[in-house]
């Protein structure tokens, strides 16, 4: 273990406070707030004849973020078991933490990207 992330008090989930988890959603609500007042400013300005980004622009972006949230279940499979005590004094199992870092990226990560191919391919068609 790299110890990339370490919280003095340490927290219920694995060491992790729970508001490590509320200050990142936050986080990404106010991103994705700021984007989505972009996006409407923007797309009133643009006229609907301009074409868009090619398909292959888009793809790129689901295939990265699939690789990306794949590389949590190859982490999971991997069979180096080894204890980790956090600064409060918690033993954790390193086997532990990989196969909830793995269900929490199938369930988030992955299930996005797939998503976002499924409605590509749907756009695709409808364009056709």
């Amino acid at each position: 273990m790299t110890k990339q992330w370490i919280w003095h008090d340490g927290g219920s989930f694995f060491g992790v406070p729970i508001g490590n988890f509320a200050g990142w959603f936050f986080c990404v609500f106010v991103f994705s707030l700021l984007f989505a007042l972009y996006i409407s400013l923007v797309a009133d300005r643009k006229s609907s004849r301009e074409p868009g980004l090619p398909d292959s622009y888009y793809y790129q972006a689901v295939l990265m973020y699939l690789i990306v949230g794949l590389n949590a279940l190859l982490r999971a499979l991997n069979i180096n078991n080894v204890l980790v005590t956090d600064r409060a004094g918690v033993v954790w199992s390193s086997s532990m933490i990989n196969d909830s870092l793995a269900l929490v990226s199938v369930c988030t990560m992955c299930l996005v990207a797939l998503l976002c191919a499924v409605r590509l391919s749907r756009r695709k068609e409808h364009v056709a």
